[in-house]
């Protein structure tokens, strides 16, 4: 990877990963653990300590200057001591990384701070993948995709489940990330009126998140529609619309006879939704219908 997917995956860690690390070696941690590379488990000096015996999973010494000119070419690259760890940072005019205690070029580290490590650079390559302006890394046995914008930055895990259709899902882990993916600092332990802020995405960015993640995208899809409009009508319209962005076509609409056999009928624009589903519910999630079938079932 080059160096702006670098600094793209320190930011990334900075701003979403590490609001709750106390200390530069779990930022550091985390920072490289989305990059696929791995420290040993530990404190502070015992990190350092296996380290510097220059063979743990493709660590190897370095001096100050290759250690930068690594993190320029996108290979991980850290200076360590018993009792510090920073990751560098590439040097970037265009899209540098603010420095931080934990974060930082040699150019831009304090003497007194850069003279007391010993630099390691990485030697294999990351399992960051790169599609479309976004950054693709793993998320346990899933992954998570970093979207970065003019003037937002947003993330989106992956959830490679049915969390409309399928109940049992709602009760899983992945229900949480179908709802971080909806709401703005979503907390499932504690959601108040102000975790009702939608989270936005453009029609190409789902366009994207549709090819990796279409069970995540159908979530999103049908909560935000039920969370911003009140008809049923602007709820299908919504549906129907991302239907269009990603297929590239209006979706086809549907009533049902009396028997219960489904057959195709025009789109009016001034639907009575008692009976008719639009084809883009199927995949975003359904109305209620009130036909002669479901009246008669009713009834039995």
């Amino acid at each position: 990877m080059n160096r702006k997917q670098y600094n793209n995956i320190i930011e990334h860690t900075l701003q979403s990963d590490c609001n709750e690390c106390q200390s530069a070696l779990e930022t550091s941690r985390a920072i490289l653990n989305n990059m696929g590379v791995s420290l040993p488990q530990g404190d502070m000096k015992h990190v350092y300590d296996v380290i510097r015996t220059n063979d743990y999973m493709g660590w190897r010494a370095c001096t100050k200057e290759k250690a930068q000119d690594k993190a320029n070419n996108g290979i991980a690259a850290i200076g360590i001591s018993e009792s510090n760890i920073i990751v560098l940072s590439a040097e970037d005019k265009e899209q540098p990384v603010t420095p931080t205690a934990s974060v930082m070029t040699t150019s831009q580290g304090p003497l007194y701070t850069l003279s007391n490590l010993q630099f390691f650079a990485h030697d294999s390559k990351t399992t960051a993948y790169f599609r479309n302006g976004a950054t693709i890394f793993r998320d346990g046995n899933c992954c998570k995709v970093a979207l970065k914008g003019p003037n937002s930055f947003k993330v989106w895990h992956c959830v490679h489940r049915d969390l409309i259709y399928e109940a049992e899902n709602a009760i899983s882990s992945d229900f949480a990330k179908g709802k971080h993916n909806v709401f703005v600092d979503y907390n499932p332990l504690h959601e108040t009126e102000s975790d009702l802020d939608i989270r936005n995405y453009s029609d190409e960015e789902l366009k994207l998140l549709y090819q990796l993640d279409p069970f995540g995208v159908a979530f999103y899809v049908n909560l935000r529609a039920e969370c911003l409009y009140e008809s049923v009508a602007e709820q299908v319209a919504y549906k129907d619309r991302i239907f269009n962005v990603l297929f590239g076509r209006a979706p086809r609409y549907f009533e049902r006879s009396l028997s219960g056999a489904w057959y195709q009928v025009l789109n009016t624009g001034n639907n009575d939704y008692g009976r008719v589903l639009s084809e883009a519910e199927l995949l975003f999630g359904r109305h209620a219908l009130w036909d002669e079938y479901a009246q008669a079932k009713f009834r039995e």
